[in-house]
């Protein structure tokens, strides 16, 4: 017999305090840092090392890292002279998930076709999702300014 769950979804919204370089190839450039450790630059989103390891060794699915170089820009010490910025690496997101018709999301076949089964996932317009299961391992102080909103619930098969 299988048994089933709810799988909830939630978008996060990360902060925006760096942007990328690629005069130097791809460097991640910080004016600002105010400690979230999950971070985007259009269209890319990056994890602090420690979240990374934190998703790929607890088995998460959706995603992986790969290194990227940071470096802080002339105005950084004069907005944050006493923060220390952790390494980070680009999430590759594999997963993808839509949004579908709140009448129609318990339905299985439609579910087969909205989400690819992921913890990590792209939502229809680049924005990152994670699964409820994901998000809890997340300490939330490791996401003090980022904004997190439902986005959907599917039924996992376990």
């Amino acid at each position: 017999m299988k048994s089933t769950r709810l799988e909830v979804f939630f978008y996060i919204e990360p902060d925006v305090p760096a942007y990328l370089s690629d005069s130097d190839g791809m460097v991640l450039d910080f004016e600002d840092w105010s400690g979230d450790e999950i971070i985007v630059s259009s269209p890319h989103y990056f994890a602090s090392d420690r979240i990374a390891e934190l998703i790929l060794n607890n088995g998460f699915t959706g995603c992986s890292s790969s290194k990227i170089n940071t470096r802080l820009t002339e105005k950084f010490p004069v907005l944050s002279s006493f923060v220390s910025i952790p390494e980070f690496s680009v999430l590759n997101i594999e997963g993808r998930v839509k949004e579908i018709p709140r009448s129609l999301r318990l339905v299985d076949w439609l579910q087969e076709s909205a989400w690819s089964g992921h913890d990590v996932c792209l939502g229809p317009k680049n924005e990152l999702v994670f699964s409820q299961r994901c998000l809890r391992a997340i300490p939330l102080e490791c996401l003090p300014n980022a904004r997190i909103k439902t986005f959907s619930m599917f039924i996992c098969e376990l």
